[in-house]
């Protein structure tokens, strides 16, 4: 059990760390204000959850794969569904 909250923490900087630059460069940008704001939010947190998800499964955590798994069948299962016959 503790490897696997190790294994989050260890996760969790990476993502802070991604998160980080992409802020770092959207400031350097120069968009200010409340647009600005709203684009970090959006693109910095999008960015910080993939890094994460990512990173736990570079990690290997099973918890991820446990908690993805029953998602990822069901959006494979639709592929198939939106094609006309």
């Amino acid at each position: 059990m503790l490897r696997t909250h190790v294994r989050a923490v260890l996760g969790a900087l990476v993502a802070a760390a991604v998160a980080l630059g992409v802020l770092v460069l959207l400031r350097r940008a120069g968009v200010e204000g409340v647009p600005g704001a709203l684009l970090e939010c959006v693109v910095g947190g999008g960015v910080m959850g993939l890094a994460y998800l990512g990173a736990l499964r570079l990690l290997r955590v099973r918890e991820l794969d446990l908690l993805l798994g029953p998602v990822l069948r069901r959006l494979r299962g639709r592929r198939g569904q939106d094609r006309p016959v």
